[in-house]
């Protein structure tokens, strides 16, 4: 009897969770990204905001803050010789790549560039590119496009261009944050809807702004959907229980 409950669970687990991915709440679909929105709880470091629904998962969590200590394999913001970047530069710089891959919150803005699935015009709030931006303008940068190919024929991030610093690059913060990632950013107004890059754990507020956007677009978000990641942990759990009995 326990063995066809968890199966009959399982099964409509899945089926209803099947049904409710949308674009307010999906991955994009990168080496790095998970398939589908599920919690992390063991997520830490600056990713830890994302652990109730995530689209990475604790090996990604753990790359972005060995990027912070030079100790990645596949990319390093330490890349200008004898000019490391600043303690306050690196943390914005660790929000960013927690939020680019584990926010669950991307898809209305997700479009194929280059036959690659892409977030293209992610609208940002304006004070937290400002306060991106005062952390790193003092700091060092060899490529004003960060999306542009790297060299990595030593093995770490190395520059093909001159090290200047960041206001050398981008004059100001709008032009930082809608340039270093390409088109990935564009920064709203104050009084306009817009991503947080990071915010503290709890309560996820790029829930509300990705389903604003979806129904300004037309583009279907239902407010159940929002409940997948916890259906997502409890269909593994029924999973497991099942593979007991095998």
């Amino acid at each position: 009897m326990k063995l066809a409950n968890t199966l009959l669970l399982a099964s409509a687990l899945f089926a209803f969770s099947n049904g409710q991915t949308t674009v307010c709440n999906m991955c994009l679909k990168g080496t790095f990204h998970k398939s589908a929105p599920s919690a992390e709880p063991n997520l830490k470091y600056k990713c830890a905001a994302f652990k109730d629904r995530s689209c990475c998962n604790t090996t990604m969590d753990t790359e972005i803050y060995d990027r912070s200590r030079g100790a990645s394999n596949t990319f390093n913001y330490d890349h200008c010789p004898g000019k490391n970047m600043s303690k306050a530069c690196k943390e914005r710089f660790r929000e960013h790549d927690c939020f680019y891959y584990c926010s669950p919150n991307l898809g209305p803005w997700i479009k194929n560039v280059s036959s690659k699935p892409t977030a293209v015009g992610v609208p940002i709030r304006p004070n937290q590119c400002t306060t991106w931006y005062n952390d790193c303008k003092d700091d060092y940068t060899c490529q004003r496009d960060w999306t542009s190919p790297w060299n990595f024929k030593t093995g770490t991030t190395t520059c093909n261009s001159t090290c200047k610093k960041f206001s050398e690059y981008y004059p100001n913060a709008k032009t930082m944050c809608e340039t270093i990632y390409g088109k990935q950013f564009k920064v709203v107004g104050p009084g306009d809807a817009g991503m947080f890059i990071w915010f503290t754990l709890g309560s996820n507020p790029n829930d509300q702004v990705a389903k604003t956007y979806a129904k300004d677009n037309g583009m279907k978000c239902d407010a159940n959907q929002m409940q997948l990641g916890v259906l997502t942990t409890l269909m593994t759990s029924a999973i497991a229980s099942i593979l007991l009995y095998m």
